[in-house]
């Protein structure tokens, strides 16, 4: 899902993102200037949640 935040010159994109990363589900969210850096910042942050769960499943965690 992606939205503008405001109009003009100085809009922001943000955009969200659900993934399975090995077998995990996950959000991420970006904000970014354009659509293309959000979409990456959400992939990231998608990615990177899904392997700090795995991490802590892996650790005994939850």
């Amino acid at each position: 899902s992606q939205q503008s935040r405001s109009s003009g010159d100085d809009a922001e994109a943000a955009c969200y993102i659900y993934a399975t990363v090995n077998g995990s589900a996950a959000w991420g969210v970006g904000i970014a200037g354009s659509i293309t850096r959000a979409s990456i910042k959400a992939l990231t942050s998608a990615v990177n949640r899904a392997l700090r769960v795995e991490a802590s499943v892996l650790a005994g965690g939850v």
